[in-house]
């Protein structure tokens, strides 16, 4: 019973460690190329900014994306695509051949016609007020001392029990 909590315990930390090193590549590569990094990756946490979305998505939200081909999508949706060369979160409101009519519930006016070309992902779920950790990313001390803090949280019980073991 007890390896089988140990190697539970070691999955659970591998897939923290490796959700962690996406997030962190997601966040670099969105530093680096702007929208188009996530071409790159299956999935990503963004942050709301503004209140088009009112007042199902606030200013400072965190919203979980993940790329659904375009073919699935459906009026409803709320999707991510590039506009003017800024991320924008919308809900789709019409389909019509291969071009999707979008725009913000609390907008009067539709945007620009979305395509293939310029969609990025759909929003899977919102995470109130996460995005405001964002600001914490725009400092690299910061994003140290969050990473040492996150692999501390991972494998500080390890780390603390072989140094109490050193000592006792």
């Amino acid at each position: 019973m007890r390896k089988g909590k140990k190697l539970g315990a070691l999955i659970l930390r591998i897939v923290l460690l490796l959700l962690l090193l996406a997030n962190v590549t997601v966040i670099c590569l969105e530093m680096i190329k702007g929208p188009e990094s996530l071409e790159d990756v299956p999935y990503a946490l963004l942050s709301v900014e503004g209140s088009s979305m009112e007042p199902g998505y606030h200013d400072g939200d965190g919203i979980l994306v993940w790329q659904v081909p375009f073919s699935k999508l459906q009026t409803g949706d709320v999707i991510v695509f590039v506009q003017d060369g800024g991320l924008v979160t919308h809900e789709i409101v019409d389909i019509q051949g291969g071009v999707i009519t979008a725009k913000g519930t609390a907008n009067d006016i539709e945007d620009e016609p979305v395509t293939e070309a310029n969609y990025r992902a759909k929003v899977i779920c919102r995470i109130p007020g996460m995005g405001m950790l964002q600001s914490v990313w725009e400092s690299p001390v910061a994003v140290v001392v969050l990473i040492i803090l996150l692999a501390l949280l991972i494998f500080g019980k390890d780390i603390f029990n072989r140094i109490y073991d050193r000592f006792s």
